[in-house]
């Protein structure tokens, strides 16, 4: 009531007097009326304040499936079968997928319908015409509401849900200029529209989204984030807010099985289950209390709603089911007060989501960024020993003023990384003097590395210093002299590990190419076990000297599968075969033999600095294919992997791609495992 009406004059005349009663008298109702509608539309910022952003996505007045159902009935309002987009929904159905996929509360959704339709009032026979024209209009409205909340230059200083009504009152022709109609109606409905403290700002409703949840699979299972932070359509011209990852149970790729049975997504917090959009089965909701929401897509078998979850219960199996997939994935977003917000910056076990831009994303924890991550107490992520990941070590990383580790991912086929870290190792610099491998040194489980210096002053011997990747190379398992003496910076002297004789520690090869006791390519293999203080062998080979150049390269590997590391020995100019050669000795007879000598699928490959050799089983055939990473290759401007099938004898390739990431020139700045 405006204050001119609670002042009164002191009229003399009676007449006077009966005609101010009378005229109050008569305007009673519409002064009350708009008397509600005024106490709601506070100012913010100088602009008029319609609808609150709480009313607009979770009004409680007629929010929950039950709720809508129930209205309906009682407003003996047919709740018909429509098709709309190719497909038969409910009435109600549509208004479930309006509250969950765009965040618009019933309430909003059944105003309009009156004010379009006077659906509560007259309870009209609605067409499929009449729904397709509601549910665009209203799927404008929505994108409205989002562009302003995530916009950077907003149109005006209100909230983001009057915005959204004041936009759509202005340009669709059938509610044009009819907004203080809908208000009206509105409040006929429901009751009042909102009330001041009722306003939640922008900003705190989008920084809720840092509660640090669980990862959300199962403890000790291994998943990748294979699409970065996205929206919840999955078209990038829908705009913000990006509120969800695909995250993929690593080894998986496509969608052959459907449905991934022994792999398990998880509550990231206790709460009640139900489903997302009560049409799609496949989208299971956790409410966490306070307005907080969890969402889990693509999950079969899924417990379904009305369950009450702690954290890390098991919720169902990842799939292709229940909406467009190219892959077994769950697509986990999150929520608050029915409110889509961007999942960057969301806590998962202590890693943070971090967003690159449109589907590009990460996890980030105490300086290390990957892809990958295992779902255990401390959240850490998991490069195992025998996953066929390319590590690629920076030994001069500028920004952590150490060397890198950057661990390509296989299941991408090395388009994207799982892991990049600074390490506690300083910057090595680019000389001949220090080698770096990978390898599982105390059988853990994790891939650490093996840092060689070859010229150590410290010890007057060959070095080890080995980085634990259970800590993500952030501390040592080891740092040692040897009893190797100091090997020098030239190039006679190569380097590998494994395991010589299978007690699970893995054993470090020094190779000289130039033996001269022997006249041939000798090895010396410091047992992993004393903690590299003895040898298991110290022979010449079968191998005649191979020089100094880059013409040959070595690594190990089982090749016949009889749990003796064998050693390979590339020859990369083999002019007999015209191609680069593989010769393969015997690590069961001492390297007294050989195992095979002949061409490859590769050509020649000359005698620059510019190749690295490394096996893995890359289609996990149980046979050991050779992986031939060329660091400066020009067709596809990055380092690219060859990869020679074992099953062919190394005569065709399971794989030959650049990566992502760029050339690393013909120094020894950077260096390979597998």
């Amino acid at each position: 009531m405006r204050k001119i009406l609670l002042k009164r004059k002191r009229y003399r005349k009676p007449i006077r007097t009966f005609l101010i009663l009378f005229f109050i008298l008569l305007n009673l109702p519409v002064l009350s009326l708009a008397g509600n509608v005024r106490a709601e539309r506070v100012k913010k910022n100088n602009s008029e304040v319609i609808m609150s952003d709480l009313t607009f996505n979770y009004d409680q007045r007629l929010f929950s499936d039950e709720d809508v159902i129930n209205y309906l009935e009682k407003n003996d309002i047919r709740d018909k079968e429509f098709t709309y987009d190719g497909a038969n929904y409910k009435l109600s159905h549509l208004l479930f997928i309006l509250r969950d996929q765009y965040s618009i509360s019933p309430t909003v959704s059944v105003t309009m319908l009156e004010l379009m339709f006077n659906l509560v009032s007259e309870k009209p026979e609605l067409t499929d015409k009449d729904i397709n024209e509601f549910t665009t209009l209203m799927i404008e409205l929505s994108t409205d509401f989002y562009q302003h909340l995530y916009g950077d230059n907003k149109k005006d200083n209100s909230n983001s849900a009057s915005y959204a009504l004041r936009e759509i009152f202005s340009k669709q022709s059938k509610i044009k200029n009819k907004l203080s109609k809908f208000t009206e109606k509105y409040s006929e409905l429901f009751g009042e529209i909102v009330s001041t403290d009722e306003l939640i700002q922008t900003q705190e409703l989008r920084t809720l989204s840092t509660t640090n949840f669980m990862i959300p699979w199962k403890y000790g299972e291994t998943w990748t984030m294979t699409s970065g932070p996205h929206n919840i359509s999955g078209r990038e011209s829908d705009g913000r807010p990006y509120s969800a990852i695909d995250v993929q149970p690593s080894g998986f790729t496509g969608c052959t099985p459907n449905i991934i049975t022994n792999r398990w997504a998880a509550a990231a917090a206790g709460g009640t289950t139900s489903l997302e959009w009560s049409t799609n089965s496949y989208f299971l909701k956790i409410d966490h209390g306070n307005g907080l929401q969890t969402v889990y897509g693509h999950l079969a078998n899924n417990i379904g709603p009305g369950h009450s979850v702690n954290t890390g219960d098991l919720l169902g199996n990842p799939s292709c089911l229940g909406g467009t997939a190219t892959g077994v994935h769950i697509h986990f977003g999150v929520k608050q007060n029915n409110q889509w917000v961007d999942i960057a910056g969301t806590k998962l076990s202590g890693w943070e989501v971090l967003e690159y831009g449109w589907r590009s994303g990460a996890f980030y924890k105490n300086g290390v960024t990957t892809t990958t991550l295992t779902s255990d107490n401390d959240g850490y992520s998991v490069p195992l020993g025998n996953n066929n990941h390319i590590f690629a070590i920076n030994r001069m990383d500028a920004g952590s003023n150490s060397t890198a580790v950057h661990i390509l991912n296989r299941d991408s086929n090395f388009q994207d990384f799982i892991l990049q870290t600074g390490t506690a190792l300083p910057q090595l610099g680019s000389a001949n003097d220090w080698v770096l491998l990978e390898g599982d040194y105390n059988g853990d489980g994790y891939s650490d590395i093996f840092a060689i210096s070859k010229d150590d002053v410290g010890s007057n011997s060959t070095a080890i210093h080995v980085l634990d990747g259970s800590t993500n190379y952030q501390s040592f398992l080891t740092q040692t002299g040897t009893p190797l003496g100091r090997k020098g910076t030239d190039n006679r002297w190569k380097y590998a590990v494994g395991d010589h004789n299978n007690d699970g520690w893995l054993d470090v090869y020094a190779i000289n190419r130039q033996d001269i006791g022997s006249n041939s390519t000798a090895v010396h293999i410091l047992n992993g076990a004393t903690n590299f203080q003895t040898f298991l062998t110290r022979t010449g080979t079968v191998l005649g000297q191979t020089g100094t150049n880059f013409g040959w390269e070595f690594t190990v590997g089982d090749y016949n599968n009889d749990n003796h590391p064998d050693l390979y020995a590339i020859a990369k100019n083999d002019p007999g075969s015209n191609s680069a050669a593989i010769y393969i000795l015997d690590g069961n007879y001492n390297f007294q033999r050989f195992l095979r000598i002949a061409g490859s699928a590769l050509p020649q490959l000359g005698f620059a600095n510019d190749f690295s050799f490394q096996t893995g089983d890359y289609n996990e055939d149980g046979k050991i294919d050779l992986y031939a990473i060329a660091k400066e290759d020009l067709g596809s401007n990055s380092t690219a992997v060859h990869i020679l099938d074992r099953n062919s004898n190394y005569y065709s390739f399971l794989l030959q791609t650049g990566t992502v990431l760029h050339r690393t020139g013909t120094d020894f700045t950077w260096q390979f495992g597998v």
